[in-house]
This record gives structure tokens, sequence and C-alpha cells, in this order.
């Protein structure tokens, strides 16, 4: 965060979200919840640089070289950038775990249960998802052979919005939902890959639609 970005505070944050329509207290519910998965992440990738225990470049670990006896490779040294990542993210993770209480505040003084909200954050429904397809050859309601069990391998992230795929064509920034990346993979994959395969085997795929490298042909977009 820079020096001149200052958090909403809690009470500008409670002021603010009682305009805020049920929908909307729902989309900022899952905003958050996903803003906290990013961050929970993100601290346990930066954990082993900030112990030391691990360096950059795939360089050896403080274990590794007690095995191989390699007194060539000193104890790596705590990252210092890593240390203050990760206390950074803990202090929004601090903050966002306010604001979550502060909607649950406004939505039991609704007179509704925050149970809804709660089982809407376990099921991963996101209320910005478009509809499912129209039946097509070969599937039902857009889905296809192996997509439910593809789906149920893949790692939680692919459908729960962590991993946002989007283009930006003719200036317009349109993301993918949940369900079209979950049928991409399942579609790419046929069930049979790992999540880095599923990741690389995407990735490929939206770059062949994203045209030739540059800017010209396909989709006549740029891919995010």
């Amino acid at each position: 965060m820079s020096a001149s970005t200052r958090p909403v505070l809690p009470e500008a944050f409670a002021a603010a979200i009682k305009e805020l329509s049920v929908p909307m207290l729902h989309l900022k519910v899952l905003e958050i919840r996903r803003s906290i998965a990013h961050l929970q992440y993100s601290n346990v990738q930066l954990k082993p640089f900030a112990e030391g225990t691990q360096t950059a470049l795939g360089a050896t670990t403080i274990t590794e070289a007690a095995a191989t006896g390699d007194a060539t490779t000193g104890d790596p040294e705590p990252d210092q950038d890593c240390i203050e990542a990760i206390r950074e993210n803990e202090a929004v993770l601090v903050r966002l775990g306010e604001r979550l209480a502060l909607i649950r505040a406004e939505v039991e003084e609704r007179g509704m249960s925050w149970a809804d909200f709660e089982s809407e954050n376990a099921n991963g429904q996101d209320l910005g998802a478009e509809e499912p397809e129209a039946e097509v050859s070969g599937s039902t309601n857009g889905e296809r052979p192996g997509d439910s069990q593809t789906q149920r391998d893949m790692h939680p992230a692919w459908t729960d919005g962590t991993f946002q795929i989007g283009s930006i064509r003719n200036g317009i920034v349109r993301m993918e939902p949940p369900a079209s990346i979950a049928r991409d993979v399942a579609r790419i994959s046929g069930g049979r890959l790992n999540d880095d395969e599923l990741r690389r085997a995407l990735e490929d795929t939206i770059s062949n639609e994203g045209g030739d490298g540059n800017g010209e042909g396909g989709g006549g977009g740029m891919y995010l």
C-alpha cells in the first residue's frame, strides 16, 4: 500500500453498506472472501522465503544442504521483502475480517439470516455468473461428458473465482465466469490432467484464441 493510500475506516464502510441492496451485499461478501483467499494463498507461498527455508530461483534449501553435506552452501537468509509482504497481507486480512463482521451486522439488522451468505460461499455460487449454455451436440445444458468428474478432480480455485480469465476486445473488458472456465478446463483435459497441466493447457488455448501474438486474427482481443 502506498503512503498516499489510506484504508477505508470501519465507520465509513459501515455507513456505506447501509445504502447497498441485498444482491450488492452478496457481491461484496464474495469480493471480500475472494480477496481473503488470494492473500492467504500469497502468504503460504511467501512463508518459506520469509523463514529462510527456501531461496529464490530454486536455490538449495537448508534441509537439502544438510542432507547432501554441501559445505559451500550457506544457510539461506530470511527474505526481508517477503517478511514485510506477509506482515502487510496479515494487516489487510484483519481489515477484511472486520468488514465481513460489519456486513454480517448489517444483514442481521435487516432481519435476514447470515447463514444464507455462508451457504452461498460454501457452494461457490457467484451472482455474476452467466446462465448455462444451451444444449449442444453431445452435451446437456452446456455440460459435456466428463465435465462433472473433471470439476470434482480439479482444484477449487478454478471454480470459486480465485483464478480469473478475461479478455479485452475493442476496449471492453470481459471476464469469464467460473462455470465457463470449468467447462473449458473439462474440454481441454477430458479429466485426465492434474492442476498444473490443466493450467498450462488452458493458457495455450487462450493464447490460440487470442490471435497470432501480433494483435491480429483470432478474436482480436487481448486476454488477461
